[in-house]
């Protein structure tokens, strides 16, 4: 959804801003250094694993 124009906030009347989606998957400040389109790196953004997902299942696995 992110990469076909993104999600609209009700509240503050706009579309999400793509350091918002960064943070909602767990990322902390992401600039983007132009490799890829904002479009392309909001793709990106959607089909990364969470980073606290992520840090709970290495935490999982290191107690095995």
């Amino acid at each position: 959804r992110a990469g076909s124009g993104g999600y609209y906030l009700s509240t503050a009347g706009r579309m999400m801003l793509t350091h918002e989606l960064a943070r909602l998957q767990g990322f902390p400040h992401v600039t983007r250094a132009g490799v890829a389109t904002e479009r392309q790196f909001r793709q990106m953004l959607g089909n990364a694993y969470s980073v606290p997902v992520f840090a709970r299942l290495a935490r999982m696995v290191g107690n095995c």
